[in-house]
Parts: structure tokens; sequence; C-alpha cells
């Protein structure tokens, strides 16, 4: 049995008293199809990125269901028909609560909580003065002139 999850999208002319109806008529068809709804969850309106269907607001639906592998396209075909879904999502898989809750941030620190190194001096190398420097290079060049 596969695990999905199913986001869909109704129309805000879908009041908030429709909302309850319509969701059992969703976790109906997702059953006719054989499937067994996990989880069933009213989002709430939001107001839309952009414009669906002349629609500035839609009511959130989610769905978490488990069912065999040809599932998925029955759902969508039965979806593309229902005439109160605007938009919808089905994911295969989706990551468990547990999953997401047992992952752990890294926290990375400030840069005023980083300890502040003391950059070391290098040793110091020996200190040449001006005039052994003349001389050593007078040397070199005198031996690869011979």
């Amino acid at each position: 049995m596969n695990k999905y999850e199913l986001l869909l999208i109704t129309p805000a002319k879908v009041s908030e008293k429709e909302i309850p109806q319509v969701s059992e008529n969703i976790a109906k068809l997702i059953s006719e199809q054989g499937a067994k709804v996990t989880l069933e969850d009213n989002l709430g309106r939001k107001k839309l990125a952009y414009p669906i269907a002349k629609n500035q607001v839609g009511n959130y639906l989610l769905f978490q269901f488990t069912g065999s592998a040809d599932l998925a396209q029955k759902i969508k075909e039965a979806l593309k028909l229902t005439p109160e879904i605007i938009r919808y999502q089905l994911v295969a898989n989706p990551p468990s609560q547990e999953a997401k809750q047992g992952r752990e941030k890294k926290e990375i620190p400030a840069k005023s909580q980083l300890k502040k190194e003391k950059v070391k001096p290098k040793d110091k190398e020996r200190k040449i003065n001006l005039e052994d420097l003349e001389e050593e290079l007078d040397n070199i060049l005198e031996d690869q002139i011979i």
C-alpha cells in the first residue's frame, strides 16, 4: 500500500457551512476508489497567490490516504470532474510528521558568538640589512655570469 497526500482548493463561493459536505464527498470519492483515508483536515480560507477561474480566495482541504499504485490516476480523473474543486495536488509518499519533527536544524553561530582567534605572528625570520642583501645579489649574479 502506498501513502498519498491530496491538497485541494475549493472556490470562495462554497460557504463555510458547505465545506464539511464537500470534504465528506471527497473522502467518499477516495474511499470508493479503494483507498483508506487516514487524515482529513480543513486548512481554512486563504487568499490565492493569483486568480484561479476568477477566484481570489479559496478553501484549502487536506487528505492523507493509503491505497494501491494505480489509485492515483483514478482519483485524478474523478477530481477533474468534480465542480467544487478549482485546483488539486496529489503527492505520493508524503514525508511523515515524525520524520519532519525528527530533522534537527543545524544552528549556525552568529559572528559575535564565534571566538576570535588571535593571529599568531609567524616566526620572525632573520632580518637582513640592505648591505648584506646587496652582497648576496652580487654573488648570485656573478655565479650566473661565469
